[in-house]
């Protein structure tokens, strides 16, 4: 009998405990320190990644880009004739 007793009273208090766990670990309202940190942070992320995507850009246009003229498909076919044609020997 006692036993059934003790049972009880842990489960009570188990019950008791998770039930004023939950309400503690609710949401609650940030301060406006917190809120202030909170958007500086975020504002400096924002600088930070307009910084890099400007410089990315700016080092995208400033790579030369290939000339057509300068591809061995694109050479004209008398350049290559003469190229290839063998060296006469002078005997």
């Amino acid at each position: 009998m006692i036993n059934i007793l003790f049972i009880g009273l842990a489960t009570a208090l188990l019950v008791l405990a998770i039930v004023a766990r939950m309400r503690a670990d609710g949401p609650r309202k940030a301060k406006k320190a917190e809120k202030a940190e909170i958007v500086k942070q975020l504002l400096a992320l924002s600088e930070r990644e307009n910084r890099m995507s400007e410089t990315a850009s700016s080092v995208r246009f400033q790579m030369p880009l290939p000339s057509r003229s300068a591809r061995p498909g694109n050479l004209p076919a008398s350049s290559v004739a003469k190229a290839s044609q063998p060296i006469r020997s002078s005997k």
